[in-house]
This record gives C-alpha cells, structure tokens and sequence, in this order.
C-alpha cells in the first residue's frame, strides 16, 4: 500500500485536486492493486470493491463515524472480511454460497444453526472492536495493581483460544498458496 501511495496516488495528485480527481486517482491505484494480485476477475472486483467503500467514507461516513466511532470500527471490521473472502474466490457462485452464508443464509434460505452458534463470538468481537475492555482493565489496574501482572497472561489465553477455534473449524491454506 506504501508503494502504491507514494509511486501512483502522490505522482496522480493524491486529493490536492479536487474530489473528482481524488477519486479518479483513488480508482486508479485501486483497479492497479487489484490486477497486482493476479489478472483474474475476484481481484480486480476485490481492488473495486475497496475503491467503493473508500469513495462512500470519503464522501458521507466520516461525518456518522466521527459521531458514533463504533459503528465505524464495526463495519470497517464487517467489510475487510468480506473483501477477504472476495479475494479468496475466484468462481463466482461459490463466492455468493459463501457470502450468503456469512450474512447468514444457509441453503434453505433461513438462519443456520452454524451462524447462531457464532453470536456470541460476534458480540464479543464487536465489544472489543470499542474502547470498553481497555477502560475496565484500567479500572482494574487502578483498583488492583497486582493484577497488572496478569495482563500478559490473558491476552496470550485469549489468542490461544482464538488460534484454537479458527485451527479446529476447518483447514484453512495459507492466503497466497496460489501465487
């Protein structure tokens, strides 16, 4: 992304002319990252797909997100994993199999039972997305200073478990196999 900025957005004129040309130059390095990853259709949709969800914060989210930066942080996470996945696929009925099925339509149109198990899960992602836990281990620390000893070891559980739960799912290749 550096190397995009600093060698096509900046030499294009960045954002210092205009909306109109900010946003051509934003498609640009965006339809430019998306054939760099590989000549096939899922990454140049994925290069747009970016692009797009670049020009709406730009052009109307920042106001709400400065409002409510929660919602900001929520949809952001929401949205880059959706952009994985269109990343991954390059056949486009299994992309829609799976993107239906992340929103929660399983095959039989209805909410799957695989995606109320992940409530929980995603409740504690969206808490953690916010500055909620970081205030109450602050509390914590003030009220109990020893307890600041045990901050390391919860977090090493916490990603312990997380590694654990994505490990026993399914296998999962690493992103760039195919390159």
């Amino acid at each position: 992304s550096t190397w995009f900025r600093e060698y096509v957005y900046i030499p294009l004129g960045g954002n210092r002319k205009g909306k109109a040309r900010q946003y051509l130059n934003l498609a640009v390095v965006w339809f430019l990252t998306g054939f760099w990853h590989g000549a096939d259709w899922n990454y140049i949709l994925w290069g747009i797909y970016f692009l797009v969800l670049l020009v709406l914060e730009k052009a109307f989210a920042l106001r709400v997100y400065k409002k409510i930066p929660l919602l900001g942080r929520v949809l952001t996470a929401l949205f880059v994993v959706f952009g994985w996945v269109i990343f991954f696929f390059n056949d486009l009925s299994e992309l829609f199999m799976v993107a239906k099925r992340m929103i929660g339509l399983g095959t039989s149109g209805g909410i799957g039972i695989e995606s109320l198990r992940l409530i929980p899960f995603g409740i504690i992602c969206a808490l953690a997305c916010t500055p909620i836990p970081r205030r109450m281990l602050d509390k914590c620390f003030e009220k109990y200073p020893a307890t600041r000893a045990f901050s390391p070891v919860l977090v090493t559980a916490a990603l312990v478990l997380c590694i654990s739960a994505m490990v026993s799912d399914t296998f999962s290749p690493f992103l760039y196999y195919i390159f």
